[in-house]
């Protein structure tokens, strides 16, 4: 029932998911680069944001190789969380979507309270307990479900 399972059971022809929990951006563009040459995808699906390394400059390194694969990069805003920290993330991703004249997936309105890509609905999230204390970060069944919805609204050529 995760997002990138309903994603995948949607689309025709073959998909995969290469997620890693704790990825960086930059653990993110070396798994793009030993795969997607041999893989040859049409759409890549980004969604990365809450664990360093995001700039302009490395969004952007990414986009390109994306495009130079000859594969259509779609680059999502992350989920809301209780931390906030989707909402600085998204304005840089959407400044690179423009940059680049790409579509992604606000997985934010989909999981925020309001539908306006602020504050987390914690229903659509895990309660998570880390080291450094507990919050409503990752998406549950709730979550995944409303993020996929987003993908029909926002992205619906993966689906064709």
């Amino acid at each position: 029932d995760s997002w990138t399972q309903l994603i995948i059971n949607r689309v025709k022809g073959k998909a995969m998911s290469s997620g890693r929990g704790g990825t960086t951006i930059h653990h993110l563009l070396e798994r793009i680069k030993n795969e997607l040459p041999f893989i040859k995808a049409k759409y890549v699906m980004v969604t990365i944001g809450t664990n360093g390394g995001n700039t302009e400059e490395n969004l952007s390194v990414l986009m390109t190789y994306i495009k130079s694969q000859g594969s259509i990069p779609i680059l999502n805003n992350i989920p809301a969380n209780e931390s906030n920290t989707h909402i600085d993330a998204n304005i840089l991703i959407e400044k690179v979507r423009k940059k680049f004249n790409v579509k992604g997936a606000k997985f934010d309105v989909a999981t925020s309270a309001q539908f306006d890509g602020k504050a987390v609905e914690q229903s659509t999230m895990y309660f998570e307990d880390y080291d450094w204390g507990k919050i409503y970060h990752h998406p549950n069944v709730k979550g995944s479900k409303l993020m996929f919805l987003r993908t029909l609204i926002d992205v619906p050529e993966i689906y064709q």
